[in-house]
């Protein structure tokens, strides 16, 4: 039996998640007041992030892109293997 993932459907569910990740990570952040040293480097990966309200929501949108991007590419890549194993 043939297993194969559906790369869109995988694609959004990570987008989904990851996004969601950083948006209330932020807002953990704001509520505690501390700073971590995850957001120091994720304001180096995702231009224009930083630990503000703004920033929570940049983070959700270039989070989304990024998961659903490696997960839509990933999704493709297991299909392509599983199917030559």
């Amino acid at each position: 039996m043939e297993t194969r993932l559906k790369p869109l459907a995988l694609a959004i569910s990570l987008g989904i998640f990851w996004g969601l990740s950083i948006f209330l990570l932020t807002f953990f952040i704001l509520w505690h007041g501390e700073t971590m040293e995850l957001t120091s480097k994720l304001g180096r990966v995702y231009l224009g992030y930083t630990v503000s309200i703004q920033g929570a929501f940049i983070g959700l949108v270039y989070g989304f892109v990024h998961a659903f991007i490696s997960g839509l590419f990933g999704g493709y890549l297991y299909n392509l293997f599983a199917s030559r194993m």
